[in-house]
């Protein structure tokens, strides 16, 4: 298995859409195995996406992402675990055992089941409907 981890000085870079930064690890043997780390302007979806396909990465770890951002990696079958934080090594560990759902893993704010996609409602005016 192939993920890739956007990364700010070895922790889960808080906002995909802004990371420069990339590392690429495999499982094999029981561990994981950083094969490389990438630059990346994750600003420009289509490229994010190209430099995911051709590192043949099936899940991306990371932070907040925008909609667009999702949607173009899961149009090309990127598994994304949106809204990690925490060290690298933690992260993937956790993630290695099935626990990724632990609440420590999650950036605060964050509750499952009402992240990407949830509907805003406006209150006051009924014209802002």
């Amino acid at each position: 298995m192939i993920v890739a981890v956007s990364n700010w000085k070895d922790e889960i870079a808080v906002t995909f859409d802004f990371s420069n930064s990339l590392v690429i690890y495999q499982f094999i043997e029981n561990k994981w195995n950083k094969i490389e780390e990438v630059k990346i302007n994750s600003r420009d979806s289509e490229t994010a996406v190209e430099i995911l396909k051709r590192n043949k990465v099936e899940i991306l770890l990371c932070g907040a992402i925008s909609k667009k951002m999702l949607d173009n990696l899961e149009l090309s079958n990127i598994k994304v675990i949106p809204f990690l934080r925490g060290k690298i090594e933690d992260v993937l560990s956790l993630f290695q055992q099935g626990n990724i759902s632990s609440s420590r893993c999650f950036l605060p704010g964050f509750r499952r089941g009402r992240g990407l996609g949830r509907k805003r409602r406006f209150r006051g005016n009924k014209n802002n409907l």
